[in-house]
């Protein structure tokens, strides 16, 4: 299922300051010179301008923050309002808490899984990110220089215009217009002042590999051959062993046109067949044939067991009898509210069914969530009798299936339909007993 596109848009600042977005980037699977590992951005909402850091660990985003605050608040003689982030570590510690409140700037945190809220930088480090991969695969410089790149980058990004301003973002920034002529100085200086290594040549000789070579067709054609194995049939009569191949042609043929011997016999399947859609169903077919012969029988309701008078008893009781404990607590999600439920059938104390998983609907209160719980026990129950009366082996279970719940309102509830059906404890042909446990 393909995610519809966020088309939200939020208020933009009106002037410089008045919005800063954040973001954190890493960690890189590349250590950039330096040892950085990760990046930090902060983007003006007004002028769309970038800062970036890069840093060696996610706890310095503090320290970045202070610097990057200090600079331009320092430049304009302006202050910032307000920096909006996600709810990340990194942002939600004590003392970014405390530095904000301190100068007076609002944070604005997007909800939890809500990544599109914060979508000015999450838009600008997929945008940053693309440009690195496309200058890194355009040189031959190592994977380390990436942290180059990236200031590189945003310089570039900085000085071109974009659809969010209406001039570029270092004019409304700054109130200079970019010029070609530095644009163009600060990428050249960029590239002189990285840190380059002569590159080391191996002195060994090179020489192709013995087991490739040559062949000449009698159409002149030349074939470059693996000896090792021929892949074609052309390869195959080309090769230096070409009688081989082809008298091992010779005698899977005549193998194929011979009259099979031991027909009667049944063959053990070693590996899968692939490529064989009827395969697995003919494999099927006479192991079904095969096993019936010792006396087994198919279970009608789950065709892969097959069942005989000889079975596995589970405690010490005479009588075989299955019993199903079921609860649920009370919206344990605090994400989505949703309840989880669990059930678990015990045949003589041993666990032969069970299911924990979170509901499918928000419940307002625990009476619906412990009735959901024991509505799903009761359908397993279903399955579970029809199941074990093919068996065969259990003969308590024409008697009513003993449901435990520890809540008298899910219980209450269920048994309130008296007058809708005959049997309220009826479910789909199987009898079902409500008890608390």
């Amino acid at each position: 299922m393909i995610k519809a596109p966020f088309s939200g848009k939020g208020e933009r600042a009106s002037d410089l300051l008045g919005l800063i977005h954040s973001d954190v980037c890493g960690l890189m699977n590349t250590q950039a010179r330096g040892g950085f590992q990760y990046f930090i951005t902060f983007t003006d909402d007004f002028s769309r301008y970038v800062y970036i850091y890069l840093m060696r660990h996610k706890s310095e985003a503090l320290e970045r923050f202070k610097e990057f605050k200090n600079e331009v608040q320092n430049q304009h003689g302006k202050s910032i309002k307000a920096l909006q982030s996600d709810q990340v570590e990194e942002y939600l510690s004590q003392d970014f808490d405390e530095l904000l409140k301190e100068c007076g700037i609002v944070s604005q945190l997007t909800p939890p899984g809500t990544r599109q809220w914060n979508g000015v930088s999450e838009r600008r480090n997929r945008t940053l990110l693309d440009m690195v991969r496309s200058m890194m695969s355009h040189s031959d410089l190592p994977t380390s220089f990436w942290g180059h790149a990236l200031e590189t980058t945003v310089f570039t990004l900085n000085c071109v215009p974009s659809k969010s301003v209406q001039k570029t973002p270092l004019e409304m920034w700054t109130g200079k217009r970019p010029e070609v002529e530095q644009t163009s100085q600060v990428v050249e200086e960029n590239s002189t002042n990285l840190e380059t290594q002569p590159l080391r040549r191996s002195t060994r000789e090179c020489h192709e590999p013995e087991r490739y070579g040559f062949l000449v067709t009698t159409h002149g054609e030349i074939i470059l051959v693996d000896q090792d194995e021929p892949k074609t049939y052309q390869e195959a009569v080309s090769s230096p062993n070409s009688e081989k191949w082809l008298e091992a042609m010779r005698s899977e043929m005549d193998s194929m046109s011979e009259k099979p011997r031991n027909a009667t016999k049944v063959c053990k399947l070693q590996r899968s067949i692939y490529g064989l859609k009827q395969a697995s169903r003919s494999w099927n077919l006479h192991f079904n044939d095969a096993i019936k012969e010792f006396g087994f029988i198919r279970n009608e309701d789950e065709p892969c067991v097959y069942k005989k008078d000889v079975f596995l008893v589970y405690g010490g009781e005479e009588e075989l009898g299955i019993k199903c404990y079921t609860d649920a607590s009370f919206q344990t999600d605090k994400d989505d509210s949703r309840s989880q439920l669990g059930f678990v059938f015990c045949l003589n104390g041993g666990a032969v069914s069970w299911k924990s998983s979170k509901q499918d609907i928000v419940v307002d209160s625990t009476i619906e969530a412990k009735y959901i719980a024991t509505s799903e026990a009761a359908k397993e129950a279903v399955w579970i009798k029809k199941f074990v009366i093919e068996l065969g082996v259990v003969p308590s279970i024409s008697d009513a299936i003993e449901l435990y719940c520890d809540n008298n309102g899910a219980i209450a509830q269920k048994k309130r339909n008296q007058d809708l059906i005959k049997d309220p404890n009826t479910f789909l042909g199987t009898s079902i007993s409500y008890e608390r446990s």
